[in-house]
């Protein structure tokens, strides 16, 4: 049902991204913008080439692969040196990476659901509650629903078997991990909004100041890098929404209300 992966951190500011290139280090490679290895080019003065690390991954005009990010990896974000632009996607990283938190919480919560009523990997939300009723018929376990708070409800004085207990743990933890992706949905998906509705804008006042070549060159490829997570965000963000309303969906069902 759910497959999740990790890695980590929002805004990447290396001393390498930040600092004007300078002079390489002859015993290092040569490379060019791709960051392909070249040979046999002279060195006149400070003229330059650019240098970098190696690309051992796919890129497209400097643009990290994008599979690497839909890996269900956090949001990094790069500097592009312009401190309002620099928070706004900063606030989108933090926003993005914390419902990317409830998401990985709300699967976490249905496996251990999963290994408490003992269901296959695959099992529904409905199959654990409806086999947990199954084996625990003298407690009356019911789910119960108010808003997009839901709970597992156990009829049975104050002898709760410890399957029981722990399947209320995982459900409330589900509960609070699905009504929180819900409420960081609307802040996040305006704020994309709002930046790719200014992509053209942010952009030109980018190539208006003058930086040195190289250093323009750094943070137009970071700007341009941006926007193309910015818009797996969003597609990701969806998803993760999707799939709490999905689990919204099957507690409504079994709690007898309609959505």
């Amino acid at each position: 049902m759910f497959c999740f992966s990790c890695c980590d951190c929002c805004t990447s500011s290396s001393a390498e991204e930040r600092l004007p290139i300078s002079r390489p280090n002859p015993s290092q490679p040569r490379r060019d913008l791709d960051g392909k290895v070249y040979e046999n080019v002279p060195t006149h003065g400070d003229s330059v080439p650019v240098t970098g690390p190696a690309v051992s991954k796919r890129t497209t005009h400097g643009v990290s692969d994008p599979e690497d990010f839909l890996k269900d990896q956090k949001l990094i974000v790069k500097l592009v040196d312009i401190p309002d632009v620099d928070k706004l996607f900063s606030d989108i990283a933090d926003t993005f990476n914390e419902q990317r938190e409830h998401h990985l919480s709300m699967g976490e919560s249905i496996r251990e659901l999963q290994g408490v009523c003992r269901c296959a990997a695959n099992s529904s939300l409905k199959s654990c509650i409806e086999k947990l009723q199954m084996d625990n018929g003298d407690c009356d376990v019911q789910l119960q629903m108010k808003g997009y708070n839901f709970s597992l409800h156990v009829k049975n004085g104050e002898d709760v078997p410890e399957n029981l207990e722990q399947a209320q743990v995982q459900v409330e933890k589900l509960s609070k991990a699905t009504r929180l992706i819900l409420a960081n949905e609307t802040k996040l998906q305006e704020m994309i909004r709002s930046v790719l509705h200014s992509k053209s804008q942010l952009s030109e006042s980018l190539k208006q100041r003058q930086l040195a070549y190289l250093d323009q060159v750094r943070v137009e490829a970071n700007l341009d890098d941006n926007f193309v997570k910015v818009g797996l965000v969003q597609q990701k963000s969806r998803q993760y929404l999707e799939e709490a309303k999905s689990i919204l969906k099957e507690v409504a069902e079994l709690s007898g209300l309609t959505l």
